[in-house]
């Protein structure tokens, strides 16, 4: 299986904690931001998808649990 080519938020951090350049920190430190962002966007439409494919189901099983 191959990896996609996009870079990994967690590369960026080992080479942001070894950088010494500011100007570059900010680069690493921006970009890695934005990937967490992606990627925090990402889980929020996997859960509401997921979410909602289980409320129906769930909504059944706690109505006749109350009856």
């Amino acid at each position: 299986m191959m990896k996609d080519s996009k870079p990994d938020w967690r590369l960026l951090c080992e080479q942001a904690a070894k950088e010494t350049d500011f100007n570059k920190l900010l680069e690493l430190t921006a970009e890695i931001t934005r990937l967490l962002d992606q990627r925090e966007e990402c889980l929020e439409a996997l859960a509401e998808r997921v979410g909602a494919r289980f409320q129906a189901p769930m909504s059944t099983v706690l109505s006749t649990r109350e009856n």
